[in-house]
């Protein structure tokens, strides 16, 4: 939701956003900006790729750099792009898929 720049947010101007039309990305295109896949995906394939890239490091490398939960925590990078004022800080596009 665009707010014009002469009135105050209000707490009640942000409403949530359903899961699954929350997006991490999105593609440009000569047509305009598209939808790519949603946090949720996004989030899945980025933790099942680190638990994978963890697996195949050396076991002293392994113990050295990436603690229990490392695999989760690089999931979770992207979960501030669920809040309700993520659209609106990242330039106000809310493009449905």
């Amino acid at each position: 939701m665009l707010i014009p720049k002469t009135r105050q947010l209000k707490k009640s101007d942000i409403l949530p956003l359903p899961l699954e039309e929350c997006l991490a990305k999105t593609y440009q295109l000569n047509s305009g900006r598209k939808p790519g896949v949603s946090v949720l995906t996004h989030c899945l394939i980025v933790g099942y790729v680190a638990r994978e890239l963890i697996r195949r490091m050396p076991g002293w490398l392994r113990t050295s750099l990436f603690p229990d939960g490392s695999a989760l925590i690089a999931a979770a990078h992207d979960v501030g792009k669920i809040s309700p004022s993520f659209p609106r800080v990242s330039g106000g596009v809310i493009i449905k898929p």
